[in-house]
Parts: C-alpha cells; structure tokens; sequence
C-alpha cells in the first residue's frame, strides 16, 4: 500500500484456475478486473499494464 506497484506481480503470476470474468474501464486511465473466483480489488493503469507487459515493443531496446 503506498508504494509504486511491482510490474513482475503481474507478469511472473503463476498460472492457476482463475479466469477473468470481465473487465471496466476506470476514467481514461485504468482497467479493474473482475477474476471468476469473485475478487475485483485493485485498478492498473495503462502505465503500470504497459510496464507490466513482456512483448519486445513495451520492454524497448
């Protein structure tokens, strides 16, 4: 709490047998996702999604 968020907590996650249910757009500058196991806590930004994501473009050189 408090602290920037850690964008390996959302790549490194492991797998399980959690599904995502849906997910809302919160203004113009994060997502919350709703997981099938009924907990919805916590927004991402688009910053924090973008820093979280493993593709060759979002890490740059």
């Amino acid at each position: 709490m408090g602290q920037p968020p850690d964008p390996r907590v959302v790549r490194d996650t492991p797998r399980t047998n959690l599904n995502l249910d849906h997910l809302e757009a919160v203004g113009a500058y994060a997502l919350q996702f709703f997981w099938s196991d009924g907990h919805a806590t916590g927004i991402y930004t688009w910053e924090m999604l973008r820093a979280a994501c493993p593709c060759p473009i979002c890490l740059g050189d």
